[in-house]
């Protein structure tokens, strides 16, 4: 199996925005892990007297897990932390303007330098899908920080950091609350285009428009990433399985759903192989074997185009063995929406039925077993709780 750390519209492993030479201390007894690092500004000076604090990135509460200062050095430390994925907050001033930042961080590993910039220009409008402005108040998640927008549905992000980041958005006109994804463009785009963010309910697990990790579900259950795997397939495509057809050539939007770029997916196996298969697939968890709980989960909605059929697969833990839970589909030469139920997906090699092992979902994977070339956009999962 094959992570795609490489390509940079399909990478969605969680690392560190800005990593340097300093070193985590690890695990730190029965008070938990401790971690230090750097905080600069945008010329590489350090930052003396800003406040970091560290939260778990679902947490919507203003309350942080651990707080500290950093020294004249712009060192800090921070102690007695769970050893998990963590979202580090910065907040300070240099020359008299307030500089932030906001990063994530997985287990054990180093922080680094963290680059706390200036949040002067810092708003962003949200629409519904027919344009209209959406009058709501957001929170920020792993942060805390509480907006509004005016009438016109722009809301002025005072005191965010200028960062990827999602927030629980509550309409004022009593509809059902949704998750949007704020990108640090948009917000540093006040008035543009890019400022203007569409409300869309669900979880947003991927759409492949973004060129970090922080479009994706896993910015808030602190895992995913993609990988891909194949036997059987054609020497003369090795690899070149998968391609990323929109992303990174412009704005051709005609191969992407509703955005700028898709995951372009191409096998051509060896007919001499009697067992060949392709997939690319989406790992749930924080690390290799980790699950997450999607016994919550209400329906997925998958867009998909190409020219052959594809399995659309769950892969779960039940008993400690793994179980693949599929459904096949056949997507046409036109974008076509798939919303699928639990009890769609069926068990394949002996498992129970999917809800029974919902609970422990390691994989989301998109399977095929003949030559076959397809498009993959804008996955949402509806749920009644976050993974």
């Amino acid at each position: 199996m094959k992570r795609l750390h490489s390509l940079p519209a399909l990478a969605a492993s969680l690392w560190l925005a800005s990593c340097g030479s300093d070193t985590s201390a690890g695990g730190g007894g029965f008070g938990g892990e401790t971690i230090s690092g750097r905080v600069v500004d945008g010329s590489g000076q350090p930052v003396a007297g800003a406040v970091v604090r560290a939260r778990m990135p679902q947490s919507l509460d203003g309350k942080p897990s651990a707080q500290t200062s950093t020294n004249d050095s712009g060192r800090f430390t921070l102690e007695g932390l769970p050893s998990t994925f963590l979202r580090i907050e910065i907040a300070g001033r240099v020359d008299g303007d307030s500089v932030r930042a906001l990063a994530d961080r997985d287990p054990g590993r180093p922080t680094g330098d963290l680059v706390a910039r200036s949040t002067t220009l810092h708003s962003i409008g949200i629409v519904d899908d027919q344009g209209r402005p959406v009058a709501a108040t957001l929170q920020a998640y792993g942060l805390g920080t509480v907006a509004s927008t005016d009438d016109s549905g722009i809301a002025r992000l005072s005191g965010w950091p200028l960062s990827d980041l999602w927030a629980r958005v509550t309409p004022r006109d009593g509809q059902a609350a949704f998750d949007l994804f704020v990108p640090a463009s948009a917000s540093a785009d006040p008035g543009g285009s890019r400022s203007r963010l569409v409300a869309a309910p669900g979880w947003l697990i991927d759409d492949f428009e973004g060129t970090s990790t922080k479009t994706r579900l896993g910015l808030l259950i602190g895992g995913g990433w993609w990988y891909a795997a194949s036997s059987g397939t054609n020497s003369d495509l090795a690899g070149k399985e998968i391609g990323h057809a929109v992303f990174g050539h412009g704005y051709d939007t005609t191969r992407a759903h509703g955005g700028n770029a898709s995951l372009h997916v191409d096998f051509a196996f060896d007919p001499g192989t009697p067992d060949r298969y392709g997939l690319v697939g989406f790992h749930l968890g924080v690390v290799d074997g980790q699950t997450v709980d999607l016994s919550g989960m209400d329906s997925l909605e998958i867009w998909l185009k190409g020219n052959g059929p594809v399995r659309i697969d769950l892969v779960a833990l039940e008993g400690g063995a793994k179980h693949v839970y599929a459904r096949s589909v056949d997507p046409g030469a036109d974008w076509t929406r798939f919303a699928l139920v639990p009890t769609d997906f069926v068990p394949v090699d002996g498992g129970t039925e999917f809800p029974a092992a919902s609970s422990q979902v390691l994989y989301l994977q998109f399977s095929v077993y003949q030559d076959t070339e397809f498009w993959l956009d804008d996955l949402r999962l509806f749920a009644k709780t976050l993974p």
